[in-house]
């Protein structure tokens, strides 16, 4: 059997086999989209290998001189393209790398990228200029998609509301827009190379925005305090931080986008402190009904007790024990009404008689009871502004807001010398101002005038002075009374606004202010009409204590009483003929018809018949519920039998 045939050994390829082979070359050529040229001088005849033909669409051999392919250039390219082959051609240049537009046979356009060199003899002249080009339309393109993309993105970067900053790795500025510029008030070129921690109010905090950025990929919502200028405060920032990755996927910077919420900070802190004004306002309001209610109750049972003493006084000698504590007795009833009076004034409802007055003059006038409400060791200081707008008000409400005040600063002042300054001026009032008032959430912008209390006295610290109006509220010792909190109850009470400002060891200071009068304010009374001399009068009042009371007095005083115990009893008296009444002694708060109720349905059926209106609250809160049908007088419970006599007097003939 014959031996089986060996195979045949082909030897492997070298790298000269690849390069040298003619078929091999071409095919890397076309597939890499490179040709390869050769330009001799010397008759300027052009050959290349046919790609570029085919790269552009032309017939092979199509271009076999110089002039046929510098024909094909894009014109925009065609100068400085010739200016590198004459450098080549004329020796100048040894080598030449060039990137130019060239057009096909449809207009096209193709980007190349050229490269070449001269030949020349050794010591001789260049005779041609051989070298490759390759295509390069499609890196051309992406470059520019890539840079549209980077001016794309440089336009919103630029156009951003909110300051841009773009950090390397360790927290270098790369990068800013012209809102961090703004922001910073420093220039790109000054921001650039710059550090972006020691800007921030908290470097630590700045720095850890980065880093964290750089670990965990995004950081959101960070609040951070940036310092524009040494002579400001920071400006609160909101930033977002997210980690800048390379093509390999590794961190190669943060960028950080900033939000100035300083509007907004500057808003809730606006809407924080509206919000506390208007609790404390309603917590002043709640506890003024509270003590206005309270007043009035203990008005009437003050009547009561009053008048019960006045009439047994008149039972018992005078000198003797038992007159000496009924005395004792009216005493301490008239120190309580006094202290009712003052609760009144703090829930607003304590003014009296209101007038157009000048509130300069009235401190003036009231000097003496100043200097009497201060201390040896402390001086008073007026500065009085002679020329003011006048105000509606009540002479002793307001000079009893300035006693209070100067008594409060006087205390402040204690047992060292100080100084006490009482000012008046006049003023326009903005609702920003007003908004940092006490009572003034609705009061309108406007003219106002003021008086200014201050003291260089102990001064309060924050939380005291947060309480300083809460009835009985007191740093000295208890059983104060309720001083400052009838000061804020009468300013209430004239439509007006209170600001307090102190700080421990610099004093404080009380400003008041009232709006200026545009016209007089008045209370309407009608001036009580003759009757005849019949002396019955009737007495209406849902306490029967009030009604036994009053109805022993007037029967000491010589008068017929009847009495009902609310206004509807009251009104059926009428309807059921009894008219022979010459005057009404009212109550105004009663159930089923109160006395505005009560007083109007009398004065539809007996027009001239006195009433004389009674009632715990003060006359002006009281009678300002009538309009303008008129009361022949008022009586404020707890009142003495002398004034009952005199009143009464004044509209029932003797």
């Amino acid at each position: 059997m014959d031996p089986l045939p060996q195979p045949t050994e082909v030897p492997a390829p070298t790298i000269q086999d690849v390069v040298t082979s003619p078929s091999e070359t071409r095919l890397a050529l076309q597939f890499g989209r490179t040709s390869v040229w050769h330009y001799a001088l010397q008759p300027g005849t052009l050959l290349t290998d046919g790609i570029l033909q085919q790269l552009l669409g032309l017939p092979a051999g199509s271009i076999h001189r110089g002039r046929e392919w510098l024909r094909l250039i894009h014109p925009d390219d065609l100068s400085r393209t010739q200016a590198q082959w004459l450098a080549a051609t004329e020796g100048r240049s040894q080598r030449f790398g060039i990137e130019f537009r060239m057009l096909d046979q449809h207009g096209s356009v193709h980007w190349f990228h050229a490269q070449g060199a001269t030949v020349r003899p050794p010591g001789g002249p260049p005779v041609a200029i051989a070298g490759v080009m390759h295509e390069i339309t499609e890196l051309k393109h992406a470059e520019e998609e890539l840079h549209e993309l980077s001016r794309y993105n440089r336009q919103l970067l630029d156009l951003s509301p909110d300051p841009v900053f773009v950090l390397d790795t360790v927290g270098t500025i790369l990068d800013v827009n012209p809102a961090a510029q703004a922001l910073t008030h420093a220039e790109r070129s000054n921001l650039i190379g710059a550090d972006f921690g020691p800007r921030f109010a908290d470097a630590t905090r700045a720095r850890q925005l980065w880093t964290d950025a750089l670990a965990r990929g995004t950081v959101r919502d960070t609040e951070i305090g940036l310092v524009s200028t040494p002579q400001s405060p920071p400006i609160p920032l909101l930033c977002n931080a997210t980690a800048l990755a390379s093509e390999g996927g590794a961190p190669r910077g943060v960028l950080v986008v900033a939000r100035d919420i300083s509007a907004r900070k500057a808003a809730e802190a606006e809407r924080f402190m509206t919000e506390a004004r208007v609790r404390e306002t309603q917590k002043l309001e709640s506890l003024g009904v509270l003590a206005g209610g309270i007043a009035h109750d203990f008005n009437n049972l003050l009547t009561g007790i009053l008048g019960n003493a006045s009439l047994a006084k008149l039972d018992i000698a005078e000198g003797t024990p038992p007159y000496n504590c009924i005395e004792e007795i009216e005493k301490a009833s008239l120190r309580a009404a006094e202290l009712c009076r003052q609760m009144l004034a703090y829930s607003g409802k304590g003014r009296f008689v209101v007038q157009l007055l000048d509130l300069s003059e009235l401190i003036t006038e009231a000097g003496p009871l100043l200097e009497l409400s201060s201390t040896k060791k402390a001086k008073l200081r007026f500065f009085l502004n002679k020329h003011l707008p006048l105000i509606q008000a009540d002479v002793n409400q307001l000079r009893q807001v300035v006693i209070n005040l100067v008594a409060n600063a006087a205390e402040a002042i204690g047992e060292k010398d100080g100084l006490i300054r009482i000012t008046t001026g006049a003023m326009r009032a903005t609702r920003a101002y007003l908004h940092q008032t006490h009572l003034a959430p609705d009061l309108p912008e406007g003219s106002y005038v003021f008086v200014e209390v201050s003291d260089n006295g102990s001064g309060m610290p924050p939380e005291v002075l947060s309480r300083i109006f809460e009835p009985f509220f007191t740093t000295r010792f208890t059983g104060r009374g309720l001083g400052l909190s009838a000061v804020l109850g009468i300013v209430r009470g004239h439509n007006g606004a209170i600001k307090a400002e102190s700080e421990p060891g610099k004093g404080s200071s009380f400003m008041v202010l009232f709006p200026a009068a545009e016209q007089t304010a008045s209370l309407p009374v009608e001036p009580p009409a003759a009757g005849p001399a019949a002396r019955r009068v009737l007495i209406v009042d849902d306490e029967e204590t009030v009604r036994s009371v009053l109805a022993r007095m007037l029967r000491s005083f010589g008068y017929e009483t009847v009495t009902a115990s609310n206004g509807q009893e009251a009104v059926d008296l009428f309807h059921a003929g009894h008219d022979d009444f010459r005057a009404v002694l009212l109550d105004l708060t009663m159930p089923e018809l109160d006395g505005a109720e009560t007083f109007r349905e009398i004065h539809r059926l007996r027009p001239t018949l006195p009433v004389i209106l009674m009632s715990g609250y003060s006359e002006h809160d009281a009678v300002s519920r009538f309009g303008a049908q008129g009361l022949a007088g008022f009586l404020q419970k707890p009142f003495q039998p002398d004034v009952l006599r005199s009143r009464l007097a004044g509209v029932v003939p003797a």
